[in-house]
This record gives C-alpha cells, sequence and structure tokens, in this order.
C-alpha cells in the first residue's frame, strides 16, 4: 500500500505524519546530494560548506565571506547542528576574520545560500601586494596576500593589484612543527643585490 496517495483536483488535502515525513526526507537527500555534486565532480566533497550570504551584497565566485557561526546552533536543532551544519556568511569587513572566512565557490546572491570552500585547494580571487608573497589572508577588508596567514598560495596570476586569480589552500603556516620543541619558519630572505627569495629556515626554541 502506497505511503502517499494521490489526490484530485477539488478534493481537500490531508497529509499524514508519516507521509510528511517521507517527503521531508526525500528533500533532504535531494538537497544533500544537489549540494554536494560540485561543477565537475561525480563525488561528494567535504570541503564544502553551505553557507547563506549575509553581508548584505552579492558575492562572486572566489571571494570571501567571513564565518558567523551556524545558521543553526545546538540549541535549536542538535540534529542539524551535528549532522547537517551549515553557516552564516558576512562581509569581511575588519581583519577580525583573519583565518576565519570560505571562499564562495559559485555566485551566492544576498541573503542566499550557496557554497563555499571552507578547506582543500581551489580557486579565489585575491589582492596582491607581493608578487613574492606566499600566503594570504583577510587584511582590512579583503582577502589579500601577505607573508604569512590562512591560505597558502600554490599559484598566482602575475603582477600585483586587485581581482587576481589564484590556487590556494587552507590550512598551510608559515611555521611548521618539525619535532619536540623544534619548528620550521618560512621567512624572506633578501640578498645584497635586493633581490629577494623565499627560504626554510629552521628555528630551535625561541632562537
Amino acid at each position: 500500500m502506497a505511503m502517499i496517495k494521490k489526490v484530485n483536483p477539488g478534493d481537500k488535502l490531508k497529509i499524514p505524519a508519516a507521509a510528511y515525513n517521507a517527503m521531508a526526507n526525500a528533500a533532504d537527500a535531494f538537497s544533500q546530494n544537489a549540494f554536494h555534486m560540485g561543477p565537475g565532480q561525480d563525488e561528494p566533497g567535504d570541503n564544502l560548506v553551505l553557507v547563506k550570504n549575509n553581508s548584505g551584497s552579492d558575492v562572486a565566485t572566489g571571494e570571501p565571506l567571513g564565518v558567523d557561526g551556524p545558521i543553526f546552533s545546538p540549541t535549536d536543532d542538535l540534529s542539524e547542528f551535528k549532522y547537517n551544519f551549515s553557516i552564516k556568511g558576512v562581509a569581511v569587513t575588519t581583519a577580525d576574520y583573519a583565518g576565519n572566512f570560505v571562499i564562495a565557490a559559485e555566485p551566492i546572491e544576498a541573503g542566499k545560500l550557496g557554497r563555499g570552500y571552507l578547506s582543500g585547494v581551489f580557486p579565489a580571487l585575491l589582492t596582491i601586494v607581493d608578487a613574492d608573497d606566499l600566503f594570504a589572508d583577510i587584511v582590512d577588508d579583503s582577502l589579500k596576500t601577505a607573508s604569512s596567514g590562512g591560505l597558502q598560495i600554490l599559484w598566482k596570476e602575475t603582477g600585483t593589484g586587485t581581482g587576481k586569480w589564484a590556487l590556494v589552500r587552507f590550512g598551510t603556516s608559515s611555521i611548521l612543527p618539525v619535532g619536540g620543541d623544534q619548528y620550521q619558519v618560512l621567512q624572506k630572505d633578501s640578498t645584497t643585490d635586493g633581490d629577494a627569495s623565499w627560504d626554510w629556515v629552521r628555528a630551535h626554541g625561541d632562537n
């Protein structure tokens, strides 16, 4: 026997709880599958998160949104928070969002939901301050290159200025542990002729 019966025009609509829940589950499954299937992807991607654009302006692919907490907190809906979390994205108007942002994976209209990158390798739009910079983060009110930051730059367009495309990766620091109290620091070493190059330097303790 079918759980959901078809109705004719003019019939009174009565939906049993079991039928309504079945429709809700089907809608959730469709939404999650559609969300995880990114452009050119055949498998779900764990590096994407659903984000609501609360910045007040449309956001283009590759632009940042600051993380302003989950849409549903544990007190709002614990199950939603644990198993299907999504976040509120706001304008990165200050450096308070340094290291605390996502990158839009698609155009997201103001007030709408869309996908954002929160890990992995992905394209991003940067302001290149120094062509030798290897990192990027929120500086003032935009995503800019820097000597350290939340994004490691794997490749970027040549030159300096705004609106430069780059391939970046979340979660790589300019200071990396190597064991015990030793760590490696990525520092910029200027030579006597004025040229600059990046070198890995091993440091120990506070030296």
